[in-house]
């Protein structure tokens, strides 16, 4: 496994396992839902975080009504 591989499979698991991130993406429905910004360098710096940036696909007004 290449460093890329693992830095992946480590964001994956801390998402994976994260409550925040849990409830936004059960409000998801069909729409892709991605983590993006600092919240991801935090994760992979191994940094506490309490700012959570998404990009959804379609309308993020939308989404967020």
């Amino acid at each position: 496994m290449d460093d890329l591989q693992k830095a992946q499979a480590k964001l994956a698991d801390k998402v994976g396992n994260n409550e925040h991130i849990g409830l936004i993406r059960g409000l998801r429905g069909r729409r892709m839902l991605f983590l993006v910004g600092g919240t991801v360098r935090d994760f992979l710096l191994g940094r506490a975080t309490t700012d959570y940036d998404f990009a959804v696909s379609g309308s993020g007004v939308t989404f967020a009504r």
